[in-house]
């Protein structure tokens, strides 16, 4: 049905040479979308737009668009916030940075305190195995003593 309206159209328009009618002005005679012309007609739109722009119509105006001086202020304001949030990254990931340096130190810390709490027991035990109990708490308890001072400088 389309198809034939639509040829059913262009011959009345090819029937008078001053009929140039929009793309969306044929649309609506023919009782379809515009869309519906340029996606599913494509060949029928550039024919009417030939049509249009053939000779003899009229040259179109260039119309210079007023948002212009909106758009470069809101390019510039774009740039700015750009910059910041490069700004914003880049103090990131320095900060993403330490923290890794810090919990691979953390990591080493750690590790060389499982060998100090293994070394103290072992003494400890030592200890208790070579004097009696007392005498062996008092020296574990005056080395807790010293470690906690040694901490806390």
């Amino acid at each position: 049905m389309t198809p034939e309206r639509i040829q059913a159209v262009w011959e009345e328009i090819e029937k008078n040479s001053q009929d140039r009618p929009s793309v969306t002005e044929f649309a609506r005679r023919v009782g379809i979308a515009t869309s519906t012309l340029y996606y599913r007609y494509p060949d029928w739109a550039d024919r009417v737009r030939a049509r249009r722009d053939g000779p003899g119509s009229r040259p179109e105006r260039r119309v210079r668009w007023r948002g212009e001086a909106e758009a470069k202020r809101t390019i510039t304001l774009l740039r700015k916030q750009l910059r910041d949030l490069e700004r914003e990254l880049a103090a990131a990931q320095a900060d993403r940075d330490g923290l890794k340096s810090r919990t691979v130190q953390a990591a080493k810390d750690r590790q060389e305190n499982e060998i100090l709490r293994a070394t103290v027991v072992n003494i400890g035990m030592v200890i208790r195995r070579h004097t009696d109990m007392r005498t062996a708490q008092a020296i574990l308890d005056e080395a807790g003593r010293v470690a906690c001072m040694a901490v806390a400088r």
